[in-house]
């Protein structure tokens, strides 16, 4: 009752605070900051003198010793509000306009109220209670809501602040007590019968007109054995001051129990706020959180905590920018939900809140709000992500081309002809150059968009059932078994009746249908996919299946094999799905009761790690309403929605420390072109993400618009044009793990593969291509899908180009005097801040200056057979397309190509032959064209030839060191 009572109470105090405060705006000034840091300042002195005062062994008071013992805790709640506050954002919560807190934020006078209130009690349920009572009479902003449990810090320490300040002024002074330590209270020991050389040690020693050295004096006189006479002398000291010291003594014990109540309270409310989830009662409080509860498509609430937050930051924003109160919004945005009528299948987007928010149906809240304005309309035109982006790259490209084409004329080596021509290679490094610079701006002032997600707290109901696949060959018992082993690890780390897992299979492929040895790895499998079926039953069916194709001849190839490899295994899995009997898929392992049920493919490769839940998290991006993909009217292309998502892929820390050289690239922008995080300025400008072949997409989209979209024999990289396709979006917050090379020369074949996939997608950039049934059909890719192609296609010339500029540089440059253009200039100070942010970058991914050196060496080192390398790619490519029509789907896979790299001396400098015979003839064509150059060509042949030995060095791998227990 008594607690129920005062519950009340408070919530009365609460209310009768709201109507009394007054908000004027917001502040510009940091009054917090510079309280807390007076507040800490002052708490931090005290706590010395107090720390002095415990080393002489005086008497502290009981609360004294708890500032001595919690200050860590004080300064360390005091460094995470500063870490965690930042200016702009203090700056907008609503300023107090009445005394006593004018000029501050008017939650952080409502803390303030609240601690008084209660004594320095900082429940947590006290504290919502309190809230909740407040914003019965006057709603509180999100900001503020999201603020309290920072401001609540501040206004503790601050309390604390105030409370031993006045400690400190009933305490004896520092210097007092080490005086009475170390020469009075000896004394009295020591001379028990010389009363009078003790009292004029006193007198002359300590400030008896400070009432505080009374009391502390009459307590150390009671713990003596003989304080008759101290005693009565002090008792007549006192009253010689119109003070009675028993007066004083009761007065310093009740004041001494109040400060132990108010500051135990105020300590155990900061140890609270220490381990407080607050989005559980920030979601509580928020009258935001309560409207937006009430989607008419129950939407909202099934989402998960983060996707809620970003709507509520769109509401805050609009409030912000529209200068209306979020509430209004909120309710704005609930009505416009609640106008549309439940009656098409389409209907639950726009019943969805977030539809008003984050969607196109932002238009029509604009409209509502009357905050529709004319040139609103003109902006979105003129200033659309693709003219931006585009205009953008146009000018940084010809800033850079104007930089060193200003250069080289000046020193008047080259023709008309020949400054046209190096304008035509500089045009290579000119687009990656200001492609990098541009994404580093959009990085910079583009916001990361995070898409929403379902939580699916009761699990994956069925009609998202998903099935995890892993398109794969079979080749050895030994992949079998690691195959069969990642399925059952995907299981176990996302268990879940509706996430089913696959092995969609082939044989390698071969000169003749059948070998008698592929029986026994599909023998293998099916009696894997068998046992862990066994192991790991599901409640009605299976959680694991076997799809196996048999052998197909490819006339054009003059062999046997799977039906356009990985993307024919993907799209005759679909269409078994979809009830399809005439596929290649001769063995089917598991229930197949299950396949009218999936709606959703996660597809893997075979050394991809799928974390905890991470499938899940997958599946709630995906089902979203807001994401669901949306065709046009052809059904050929998705315009708005994300018929497939990537996640983010990183590097698995087992393959990093196989070899000094995963350790060096593994996961960082380096030699790996595909990695890092080029693709995010896609994602965050056009919402548009790089789909790399692992992720999720919508079964039955895919195979409507892909199912016989792309002809056979013609397709090895089918990835970025499925991604462009299908609209690929970026889950930023959901990770998977890949393996790395081991060395540098499987990383080479791996990126010689990729170039000749994306080389192969040339006729995919004209207005219209061939389909499956030989159709020309238009090609309905966006802008920024082409620019992706094209982009892939320059980067693979980069290496090349570069080689040759060197080359060129070595012959033509020695014995020139070199101008400095302010164009030029220009383009090196970006190229050095570039570099700086570029090292920068490696230091937060932990890497180090001499990490950052060795791998712009190791670039340099192997440029010529890097080069080689791509050439190679390129011109067997386009032979193969336009002359010869065959190996247009060769394919090793990454483990196979593991296999075949040379791991001795002889055998990497054998493969890197042809490169060390590049280098001699480049550079001997220098020095015969101008000898003046042989002081230069020497060193870099020398350190060009002696890449071999680097490769095997940093490729060899690492071994694990056993150390005895």
């Amino acid at each position: 009752m008594n607690n129920r009572y005062a519950d009340e109470e408070l919530c009365q105090y609460a209310r009768k605070l709201a109507e009394e405060r007054l908000v004027a705006g917001t502040s510009a000034k940091i009054t917090a900051r510079h309280q807390l840091d007076k507040d800490i300042r002052i708490l931090n002195s005290i706590c010395l003198d107090f720390c002095s005062i415990q080393q002489v062994k005086g008497n502290l008071p009981l609360t004294g010793e708890w500032l001595v013992e919690n200050n860590y805790l004080i300064d360390e709640q005091a460094q995470f509000v500063k870490q965690n506050f930042p200016a702009a954002f203090y700056r907008r919560l609503p300023e107090t306009k009445s005394a006593p807190f004018r000029g501050l934020p008017r939650i952080q006078g409502i803390l303030t109220n609240f601690l008084e209130h209660t004594g320095g009690k900082c429940d947590t349920n006290l504290l919502v209670g309190f809230l909740k009572a407040y914003q019965e009479i006057q709603p509180l902003t999100m900001g503020e809501l999201w603020a309290v449990p920072l401001l609540v810090r501040v206004a503790i320490i601050h309390q604390l602040r105030l409370i031993f300040e006045e400690i400190s002024r009933v305490t004896m002074p520092r210097r007092q007590v080490i005086l009475w330590v170390k020469q009075i209270a000896p004394l009295i020991a020591s001379l028990p019968n010389t009363v009078n050389t003790v009292l004029i040690k006193i007198e002359h020693g300590l400030d008896l007109a400070n009432p505080a050295v009374l009391v502390q004096l009459a307590r150390e006189f009671r713990d003596s054995d003989d304080s008759g006479p101290y005693l009565r002398w002090l008792e007549t000291r006192a009253a010689a001051q119109n003070l009675s010291l028993e007066t004083l003594v009761t007065a310093d014990n009740g004041r001494q129990i109040q400060y132990r109540v108010t500051v135990g309270h105020l300590l155990a409310g900061l140890h609270e706020m220490n381990h407080i989830f607050w989005e559980e009662s920030f979601e509580e409080l928020s009258l935001v959180e309560a409207i937006m509860r009430r989607d008419p498509a129950a939407i909202y609430p099934e989402m998960d905590f983060a996707s809620r937050d970003v709507f509520r930051h769109k509401v805050e924003k609009l409030s912000r920018n529209w200068k209306v109160p979020e509430q209004v919004i909120a309710n704005k945005v609930l009505n416009l939900a609640n106008a549309e009528m439940p009656n098409t299948d389409s209907s639950l987007v726009s019943r969805h809140i977030g539809y008003y928010l984050m969607g196109s149906g932002v238009k029509l809240l604009t409209a509502v709000l009357g905050k529709e304005k004319s040139w609103h309309k003109y902006r979105e035109k003129a200033f659309s992500p693709n003219k931006i982006y585009f205009s953008t790259l146009f000018l940084l490209i010809t800033l850079f081309l104007v930089g060193l084409w200003t250069f080289i004329s000046s020193l008047h080596i080259l023709s008309t002809i020949g400054l046209v021509i190096l304008t035509m290679l500089l045009l290579v490094p000119a687009v990656q150059w200001g492609a990098n610079q541009l994404h580093r701006l959009v990085i910079y002032f583009v916001k990361a968009k995070r898409l929403p997600k379902l939580e699916f707290r009761n699990g994956i109901p069925e009609e998202h059932s998903t099935m995890v696949v892993i398109p794969t060959i079979i080749n050895s018992i030994e992949s079998v078994t690691a195959l069969l082993h990642q399925l059952e690890i995907y299981h176990l780390a996302n268990l879940d009746p509706h996430i089913y897992f696959a092995l969609l299979t082939d044989f390698q492929d071969a000169a003749e249908q059948e070998i008698p040895e592929d029986n026994n790895f599909l023998f293998a499998t099916i009696q894997g996919i068998t046992e862990l079926n066994k192991r790991y039953p599901h409640p009605k069916g299976s959680y694991f299946f076997l799809m196996h194709r048999r052998k197909l001849c490819n006339p054009t190839d003059e062999i046997w094999m799977g039906w356009e490899r990985k993307r024919g295994k993907l799209v005759e899995f679909n269409a078994l799905l979809l009830g399809d009997s005439k596929t290649s898929y001769e063995i089917t392992i598991g229930d197949q009761s299950v396949f009218p049920t999936i709606r959703y493919v996660i597809t893997l490769d075979a050394d991809t790690q799928l974390p905890r839940d991470a499938a899940v998290r997958l599946i709630g991006t995906i089902a979203h309403p807001l994401n669901a993909p949306v065709l046009n009217a052809e059904k050929t292309k998705v315009i708005s929605g994300y018929g497939l998502l990537q996640p983010r892929i990183s590097v698995s820390n087992a393959s990093i420390n196989k070899s000094a050289f995963a350790r060096l690239f593994g996961g960082k922008t380096g030699i790996d072109i595909y990695s890092g995080t080029l693709s995010d300025p896609y994602q965050d400008l056009f919402q548009y993400g790089i789909f790399t072949g692992k992720g999720i997409y919508d079964l039955r989209t895919f195979d409507k618009i892909l199912g016989s979209r792309i002809p056979d024999n013609s397709v090895l990289s089918h990835d970025l044009l499925e991604g462009g396709f299908l609209h690929a979006g970026l889950v930023t917050d959901v990770e998977l793990f890949d393996d790395y090379p081991a060395t540098y020369l499987s990383s080479l074949k791996r990126m010689h593969r990729w170039v000749r996939g994306d080389w192969q997608l040339l006729p995919w950039l004209a207005p219209h291509a061939w389909n499956k049934a030989c159709e020309k059909t238009p090609v309905p890719l966006s802008p920024i899908t082409r620019w992706q192609m094209i982009d892939n296609l320059l980067r693979s010339l980069l290496g090349p180009v570069r080689y040759l500029l060197v080359v060129l540089a070595v012959a033509y440059l020695p014995g020139r005097s070199v101008t400095i253009n302010i164009p030029f200039l220009v383009v090196l100070i970006f190229t050095v801040l570039a570099s700086m942010a570029n090292v920068i970058r490696s230091f937060r991914l932990g890497s180090t200056l001499k990490e950052y050196l060795l791998r712009v060496g190791f670039n340099f080192l192997v440029l010529p057979y890097h080069s080689l390398a791509m050439i190679d790619a390129i011109g067997r490519t386009l032979f193969r397309m336009g002359i010869s029509h065959r190996n247009l789907l060769e394919w090793v896979s990454a483990a196979d190509e593991g296999k075949r790299t040379p791991s001795s001396l002889v055998g990497v400098w054998q493969r890197m032959l042809g490169g060390q015979l590049v280098v001699l003839g480049s550079l001997t064509a220098s020095v015969v064209y101008r000898p003046q150059s042989l002081l230069y060509v020497v060193p870099l042949a020398v350190f060009w030839l002696s890449a071999p030995f680097g490769v095997y060095l940093v490729s060899r791998p690492t071994w694990e060191r056993k150390s005895p227990l």
